[in-house]
């Protein structure tokens, strides 16, 4: 039996088991075959320790039990907010519109497992969830309730909402009308749909950011090694930046609106705005339907197509490439009011006006 063999046997007689617990299970059996390699043994002397994969499950979850599901606790302010200050680690954090008059917070957790403070200083709502240090193997356990942490943000609740977690996702949808929103967390995804923000930030590591039907006056959102997404996102002002991915937007709203990532393509479909920024390195750039007074495309060693709104006769053109054909007619005419800038090498700049 090789390894292979042996973790489907041995994964499937865990069944049944999240994706997120199987690919943790996987790995943290891999490494420890690769130890015993690592040690000199041979891939059977390996496996051998660990006696049939039947065995080794059986031992696994008497030491990993299953947990049977409980009532979450639910948190509330001592009087009435205009902030809550929510900070966590290892659990997502998940806002949900209530009917109720107040903010609440609903988390199920283990005692044992974490500390949870909460605490009114003025119009500030804290909320610390603190994890207990792990033992080993509940690094890869199975069946441990880590929960989540569910934000409650009643309809009339129109204030500042402060997010941080580690590892672990930060969603909401459908939300009353938000003053401030700020979201930090860091190798999980943070998402949100249908709601209006006076200023959403948004900013973690090693995963994707997507808004989808969202308008605001300020939008920031930052991440590495995740992807951007956007549908129908209008903000005056928006900022988006990551890094070894692509870009993805359309139905752009905005007064400005910039796109930076590196080593991966842009991709904008009708977007409206006065000042528009894109730019890569090593990765395309393709705009379909953009339009606005100033548009500035850059990348690197790939090309720039698409279509752009309008008269090419109404913009100043600056357009420049290596190695590769141009179809633009560069022209500084001070009497045209807008201006175009499309920068590229080894890549061909194709941009039609219609």
């Amino acid at each position: 039996m090789n390894r292979q063999e042996f973790l489907k046997q041995f994964l499937s007689a865990l069944e049944p088991l999240t994706p997120e617990e199987r690919s943790q299970i996987s790995e943290y059996y891999e490494e420890l075959i690769c130890d015993g390699l690592e040690e000199g043994l041979s891939e059977e002397e390996v496996l051998a320790r660990f006696g049939s994969p039947e065995a080794e499950a059986a031992r696994f979850l008497e030491e990993n039990p299953r947990e049977a599901a409980s009532e979450p606790f639910v948190f509330s302010p001592d009087g009435e907010v205009n902030t809550l200050d929510c900070g966590a680690k290892d659990v997502p954090i998940r806002l949900l519109p209530s009917e109720g008059e107040r903010l609440q917070i609903r988390f199920e957790y283990d005692r044992e497992r974490a500390k949870v403070e909460s605490w009114t200083e003025g119009n500030v709502w804290h909320f610390r969830h603190t994890p207990a240090r792990k033992r080993f193997r509940e690094l890869f356990g199975i069946g441990l309730r880590r929960g989540e942490i569910t934000v409650l943000v009643p309809r009339e609740f129109s204030g500042t909402l402060l997010l941080r977690t580690q590892n672990g996702k930060i969603s909401g949808e459908q939300l009353s009308p938000l003053s401030r929103v700020e979201a930090v967390t860091t190798n999980a995804g943070i998402q949100f749909a249908s709601t209006s923000f006076g200023t959403l930030t948004i900013t973690t590591s090693n995963a994707s950011v997507r808004v989808t039907d969202c308008t605001g006056e300020t939008l920031k959102a930052h991440t590495s090694n995740g992807g951007l997404r956007a549908q129908n996102a209008a903000f005056d002002s928006q900022s988006w930046e990551t890094s070894n991915s692509s870009v993805r937007m359309a139905g752009i709203r905005a007064i400005g609106f910039s796109a930076a990532t590196s080593n991966a393509g842009i991709s904008v479909s009708d977007c409206e705005a006065e000042q528009l920024s894109l730019s890569t390195s090593n990765g395309s750039v393709s705009v379909d339907g953009v339009s606005g007074d100033e548009l500035h495309i850059a990348t690197s060693n790939a090309s720039i197509t698409g279509s752009v709104r309008g008269n090419p006769m109404e913009y100043q053109i600056y357009a420049a490439t290596s190695n590769a054909p141009c179809n633009l007619e560069n022209s500084a005419d001070p009497a045209r009011p807008k201006k175009l800038t499309a920068r590229t090498s080894n890549g061909k700049i194709n941009l039609m006006f219609g």
